[in-house]
């Protein structure tokens, strides 16, 4: 009996033990997995959108075209001061140099030798009358017509020294030759009337630019009043109007151009040279490279 109640003790106090080992086994179990360091976990790839654009040829309808004129920096229309026969032309179009032409100058050197010749006689009539003037043998007026006549002619020699260095023309800075207006051999006329001449074609020139400008803006004027005029926003009378300023612009535009042929006749004419009907018309003043 007591032996009965002995091992019926030991019984609870055996599963208290196995309770209290399963729990400080747990606890250790937990804590090992507490300190346990975490692998990283690999992530995959993400796909990002991407915005795809195609470069090409932008649309006409955003160009804008803006009418201009290329002109040199600087530019010289150069031509004799006096005239005469060019024998010497040794420059072309589009060519530098620095001589460019040169007249036949046997004329103005036998003006010169004339001119001096005259300066010496008129200094020796001066100091004769001036010597008698000081024996009181001729009168102060008659001296001071010989002193006058001296002054004049060496002023004289100064305008045929003058004429016979203008026979030569240089180009009057560093630049490239345009346009040869006039040929070897040629008569050319003195600076003035070239200067009048060429002074007129270059204004009527500027003008036919203009007009020109003009046509082609009243053209998309007329383009555009009748659009509005087939979607009902404007009348028929706005169109008469509008093609009514067109036919004017093109009729002062081909009198203009009528002009600027006759101008450059009259150019040739007073640079000494002829009229070519194969010359090609010339629609700006000078080439951007800067001209003589």
């Amino acid at each position: 009996m007591r032996t009965h109640m002995a091992r019926s003790g030991d019984r609870p106090r055996s599963s208290m033990l196995r309770t209290c080992a399963l729990v400080i086994a747990g606890a250790a179990a937990l804590i090992a997995g507490g300190c346990r360091r975490e692998e990283p976990v690999a992530l995959a790839p993400v796909a990002r959108p991407v915005k795809i654009l195609t470069v090409g040829a932008e649309s006409s309808l955003d160009v804008r075209e803006y009418p201009g004129r290329v002109s040199a920096v600087r530019e010289a229309a150069v031509a004799f001061e006096v005239g005469g026969r060019i024998v010497e032309l040794p420059v072309i179009e589009g060519q530098r140099g620095t001589l460019l032409a040169k007249l036949d100058a046997r004329d103005f050197e036998a003006k010169l030798t004339a001119a001096k010749a005259d300066r010496d006689a008129a200094e020796a009539d001066y100091m004769r009358f001036k010597e008698l003037l000081d024996k009181d043998a001729v009168s102060r007026r008659d001296f001071e017509t010989r002193q006058r006549n001296f002054e004049v002619a060496k002023s004289r020699i100064d305008i045929a020294e003058k004429a016979l260095e203008d026979t030569v023309l240089r180009a009057p800075f560093s630049g490239r030759v345009a346009r040869k207006l006039v040929d070897e051999f040629q008569n050319v006329r003195a600076l003035e009337e070239v200067e009048n001449a060429l002074t007129a074609f270059r204004l009527e020139q500027r003008r036919r630019n203009s007009l020109r400008v003009a046509v082609a803006a009243t053209e998309q004027t007329v383009e555009l009043v009748d659009i509005q005029y087939r979607s009902g926003l404007t009348n028929f009378q706005n169109v008469l109007e509008a093609q009514r300023s067109l036919f004017v612009r093109q009729d002062q535009l081909a009198a203009s151009d009528g002009q600027v042929t006759r101008n450059l006749i009259a150019l040739y004419k007073a640079l000494g040279g002829g009229w070519d009907p194969a010359t090609p018309d010339v629609t700006d003043e000078s080439p951007g490279d800067g001209g003589h």
